[in-house]
């Protein structure tokens, strides 16, 4: 987390709140209950409720969806936009919405040894992200190390978030490799990590979060403004 530092102290993501709906059964209500455990994800402002409040949770997210996560999270929103104009990866259009995401996402990692892409210069931005590869990723980012014990990349890296207290044994028994996981479980996984692993300073990511002010939006009808 080299680039933390620097990032984060010139920018941040501040609070958004989600919009009040009128009112609402029971799925609405299980929906309020989660929004109510990512209130420090949502208060930071790296996810927000549509333009009715939802944060669709029960959606699956996709691999461009999760680089928005983590370059907001790192305080880079800034570098993000506009869109960047040059490949960073074969799959990845210049100028789309999320190039800039993905370019900045990428010097993020590779910052901390570690590469992005699926392999073949490719990113795979549309495609959904697996609960596995969330976390690995997730650790990627926070230069958490997988442990060393296994050969298995998924059980290594979902090892290594056990240790850190990113997930708890409950969590450990549904990880994927191969069945996309929602927006809910990942959002999950982030808003854990980013309240307990702590930089070389000591400090969060929420920590470092809560001296900046930014904005984030999702909105499903509106294309480049995930998650």
């Amino acid at each position: 987390m080299k680039k933390t530092k620097q990032a984060l102290s010139a920018l941040a993501a501040g609070a958004v709140l989600l919009a009040a709906l009128a009112g609402g059964g029971g799925a609405r209500a299980a929906d309020l209950s989660a929004e109510a455990k990512l209130k420090a994800l949502i208060d930071a402002g790296i996810i927000a409720g549509d333009q009715k409040g939802n944060l669709n949770l029960g959606d699956n997210i996709t691999r461009a969806q999760l680089a928005v996560i983590m370059v907001r999270a790192f305080g880079l929103e800034g570098e993000a936009k506009p869109p960047v104009q040059t490949a960073t990866f074969t799959d990845v259009a210049p100028g789309s919405w999320y190039s800039g995401y993905i370019a900045a996402a990428k010097g993020l990692i590779e910052d901390n040894g570690y590469t992005l892409g699926t392999g073949n210069g490719k990113f795979n931005p549309n495609g959904n992200i697996t609960s596995a590869e969330a976390v690995a990723l997730l650790c990627k980012f926070l230069d958490i190390k997988p442990d060393s014990s296994t050969s298995d990349w998924a059980a290594a890296y979902v090892k290594a978030a056990l240790e850190k207290g990113i997930l708890d044994a409950n969590a450990a028994k549904g990880i994927s490799k191969t069945k996309p996981a929602t927006r809910e479980i990942v959002f999950t996984y982030a808003n854990t990590a980013f309240g307990k692993v702590k930089d070389e300073d000591g400090k969060t990511i929420y920590d470092k979060l809560k001296e900046g002010v930014g904005k984030g939006v999702y909105n499903k009808k509106e294309s480049g403004t995930a998650p």
